[in-house]
């Protein structure tokens, strides 16, 4: 009822689904787009490879390509980010412009390329600089999905046996270790991004552990915090 309510007012709702390589956060976004009726999802992964097509990424995602150290592999994921999240500015500014519900899906959701959208957070206060323009100002939800390391592992292993994509790589043991090793270091950055947000009083991701025994627990976590955020809203008469 709050939900078709919030809809009909047209109130901006963005999402933002954060964290590192195979946690599953495509699955959590549909299932949190089919439970509060919101019929946008951008996924950064589709989005990078639409820009591969047309020569403006690598047609590798980060995770299959070699670098010579891990600060390497981090500029690289910094970059793409960038390049991607300008490609999204547009839904984005449609989003605040129009009243839409966005949920907004990937790796390439880096925290803090998103810190600027703190000024048209509702939940936060409006700082007397900003300028939005014919921006509305809504609400945000922004999450970073994570696993347990252990868990983690076996998730990976789990999806390279089971996808076409981790099947055509027949990764050996020394292989899989590697490759475990960029998805989590990108984690740890991404991690680290969303503590100077916090810092900074910018934009924060709260941090939503995956159940690999139970997905649909985590994603009543997230449902959860957007309806908490929405009548936190209401209450507060933002809108």
């Amino acid at each position: 009822k709050m939900m078709s309510r919030f809809h009909h007012e047209r109130v901006p709702l963005l999402i933002l689904v954060a964290g590192t390589g195979i946690t599953g956060k495509s699955t959590l976004a549909t299932k949190l787009a089919e439970n509060l009726n919101i019929p946008n999802i951008l996924s950064t992964e589709i989005l990078r490879e639409l820009m591969s097509v047309m020569g403006v990424l690598p047609s590798k995602s980060l995770w299959w390509r070699e670098f010579e150290s891990d600060e390497q592999m981090e500029e690289v994921y910094k970059k793409e980010s960038e390049v991607i999240r300008k490609a999204l500015e547009g839904d984005i500014e449609k989003c605040f412009v129009e009243g839409k519900s966005v949920i907004i899906e990937g790796v390439n959701v880096n925290p803090s390329l998103f810190n600027n959208l703190a000024q048209v957070n509702l939940l936060q206060p409006p700082s007397q600089s900003a300028d939005i323009g014919q921006r509305k100002r809504g609400i945000i939800v922004p999450v970073i999905v994570y696993m347990h390391e252990s868990d983690h592992k076996l998730f990976l292993e789990h999806w390279l046996d089971v996808t076409t994509e981790g099947k055509e790589k027949k990764c050996n043991a020394e292989q899989v270790d590697a490759l475990f090793h960029k998805i989590k270091h990108i984690e740890n950055y991404i991690m680290g991004e969303s503590t100077q947000n916090a810092a900074s009083g910018g934009l924060a991701f709260t941090p939503v552990q995956l159940s690999l025994r139970d997905l649909s627990d985590t994603s009543g976590k997230i449902q959860s915090a957007v309806l908490n955020a929405i009548d936190t809203a209401y209450k507060a008469n933002a809108f």
